[in-house]
């Protein structure tokens, strides 16, 4: 019988307190206080996960590549990972990627520049070390060296560039939007000038899939469109085959740079496989079949399923939220009338219905932020049910006999279950909502990619590694996922800039809590459904995850290089 593991961490309110580690003079990595901190770390932790592509093997090896391992009991077999639901992302070029779930699916091929580790620790990985300069205005970066990409090309100062400079031009992530100036100061040195002092951006980078690496040699051949399913980086495994929804093949890459402590090559899997199977019943009895090594993203329902004869990890931090978006940037929307934002809010029990629907994994929030979390702020109001009040609002709109909409969420029967609730709640104050199941392909294209038009909209938001490196990613004005909906005020804005030049974290957390209650109090912008945990399930014989189950990283990351099955 296992014991159901709970890992315990101020994650967020650490990593958090390391963002002012990046704007810290001096040599810096690993900084676990809000005092920035020097250090370099060791040159022979490498934390990978490696893609495969159709790219040519590489020319030569690396020169410094050790000796080969004797026969271990580590070395050899493919790992078969799922998830319970569809797979979401559908692009694996990280400049135009807009799903961060790539961070953990396409992590056996792309690295990133800066992981997080589960104490919130920034841990400098392809970026070997680096400095700030400048009270955070200028960032030194010095790369990895010996560090092949799966067609053979070096990663360097020139790659980096490389990949900060199709970011910008991308304009699909604000991380890089700050970069005035990059100089490649020798082959594996880059240095970053700053349009102002940025004290989020080493963090945004390891909170964001902009950080990832990819061939720029692989991508000038190919073109851009080619490298959205054909990702080349420097990870432990190359891509084989990716057929969307269905499978993901990674293959070891020999060439691969990294090594175990005591010096042995790396990675220790011969493959990994994806398996994408969305029927929740269908993935819960393949993993008690054994058919499945590693099960992700478990609903309320299969942890309680699993968690008493398998090694299940529930984190007491959670990972993501659940905001109901109204469409204000829609020209004759009923909802760009506040009254009608607030006659919706007040419509909706959520401590009810959170309590009714899911497990302890889940919990109701009031504002953009989660309890136990110092951004949360006690003095945001947000909406108490009140039915009453909401007709009342509804009449003072005009729209005393009520008014008719619907709203799009991502297709699953948890989130079934959840519309159906909130149209029952709705409905008792004369609002008639029709519920759109999308697909995954259709969800990410109509909320992500383009308007949803005139309804309501569930978009997740997620809180890990960095809160406020998250809110940035997701709902800075200039690059939201879905600013062609959600209008933004001049005054949100104006506090975004401001937070994201922020010249110390105390600063810009009174800043965000200053966002919080504007786009809660103020405009009800959106409705906060609720917060939840992550939790993952290992077969008994799955080593060195990194999940946090057995290792360091942060839970929007893992090892693939370090796993090995005991079979």
């Amino acid at each position: 019988m296992k014991t159901l593991k709970r890992v315990a961490a101020l994650l967020l309110v650490l990593a958090l307190a390391l963002s002012l580690a990046a704007c810290g003079g001096g040599k810096t990595e690993t900084p676990k206080t809000e005092e920035p901190k020097a250090e370099t770390p060791k040159a022979d932790t490498p934390k990978t996960d490696a893609p495969k592509t159709d790219a040519p093997k590489a020319e030569e090896p690396k020169t410094d590549a050790p000796a080969e391992p004797e026969k271990s009991e580590k070395y050899g077999g493919t790992l078969i990972v799922s998830q319970i639901g569809q797979q979401y992302e559908d692009n694996y070029y990280p400049p135009k990627a807009a799903n961060a779930d790539i961070l953990q699916n396409i992590r056996p091929c792309l690295e990133p520049l800066f992981e997080m580790a589960s104490d919130g620790t920034l841990i400098p990985f392809l970026v070997e070390s680096y400095e700030t300069q400048e009270n955070g205005s200028v960032y030194v970066f010095h790369i990895r060296q010996g560090v092949k990409f799966h067609d053979g090309t070096d990663l360097n100062a020139e790659a980096v560039k490389w990949n900060f400079e199709r970011t910008k031009e991308a304009g699909v992530h604000s991380v890089c939007n700050n970069i005035e100036e990059m100089e490649v100061v020798d082959p594996y040195t880059l240095k970053l000038t700053m349009g102002s002092a940025d004290l989020f951006f080493i963090n945004s980078l390891a909170s964001s899939q902009v950080g990832m690496m990819v061939s720029p040699t692989a991508v000038e051949k190919n073109g851009e469109d080619w490298a959205v399913t054909h990702p080349v980086g420097t990870g432990p495994f190359k891509l084989d085959s990716w057929e969307y929804g269905v499978e993901t093949v990674f293959s070891r890459f020999d060439d691969y740079w990294g090594v175990d402590d005591e010096g042995n090559k790396l990675p220790y899997l011969d493959g990994i496989t994806f398996k994408f199977v969305p029927e929740e019943v269908s993935v819960t009895t393949s993993f008690e079949n054994g058919e499945i090594d590693m099960l992700r993203h478990l609903s309320t329902v299969a942890v309680a399923e699993l968690e008493s004869d398998y090694n299940v990890t529930v984190y007491d931090y959670p990972a993501s939220a659940f905001y109901l978006w109204f469409p204000t940037n829609v020209d004759g929307s009923p909802f760009q009338d506040l009254r009608v934002r607030q006659a919706v809010s007040y419509a909706l029990d959520m401590p009810t219905i959170i309590g009714a629907l899911y497990g302890s994994e889940f919990t109701d929030i009031n504002q953009l932020s989660y309890h136990g979390s110092s951004l949360w702020d006690d003095s945001i109001q947000g909406y108490e049910y009140n039915p009453e009040k909401a007709k009342e609002l509804l009449k003072e709109a005009g729209y005393e006999n009520g008014l008719k909409t619907s709203i799009i969420i991502e297709n699953n029967e948890q989130n079934s279950v959840l519309c159906e609730t909130l149209k029952s709640y709705l409905a008792d104050v004369g609002i008639d909502m029709d519920i759109d199941l999308a697909d995954s392909a259709r969800y990410a294209q109509t909320v992500i990619f383009s308007s949803w038009g005139d309804q309501l909209a569930i978009v997740p938001f997620n809180y890990s590694p960095d809160e406020i490196c998250s809110m940035l990613r997701m709902l800075h004005p200039d690059t939201s996922l879905f600013a062609h909906t959600v209008r933004y005020p001049d005054e949100y804005r104006d506090m975004v800039i401001k937070m994201q030049t922020s010249a110390s974290l105390d600063e810009a957390k009174a800043i965000y809590k200053d966002i919080d209650k504007f786009v809660i109090d103020e405009t009800c912008l959106c409705v906060p459904i609720y917060c939840n945990s992550y939790a993952i399930a290992n077969q008994d014989y799955v080593h060195g995850t990194g999940t946090g189950a057995d290792g360091e990283v942060q839970i929007r990351y893992w090892s693939p290089e370090t796993v090995w099955l005991e079979k």
